[in-house]
């Protein structure tokens, strides 16, 4: 017999781990840009708007 609560769990257990992973890559992505931008001294407005432009172009 099919229930369909199961069908839901894995939906929403999958949702949870996604969440989980965007979220440690978007932490990464993070460390990454500041690293980078302190290496190369740029200011902290820089740093921000390439954090954005990455993280727009990584959506499309």
């Amino acid at each position: 017999m099919y229930w369909p609560v199961n069908g839901v769990l894995v939906y929403v257990a999958l949702a949870v781990v996604a969440t989980g992973i965007i979220r440690a890559g978007s932490g990464l992505l993070e460390r990454g840009a500041e690293r980078l931008s302190r290496h190369y001294g740029l200011p902290v407005a820089v740093h921000g708007a390439v954090v954005v432009a990455v993280g727009r172009v990584s959506r499309n």
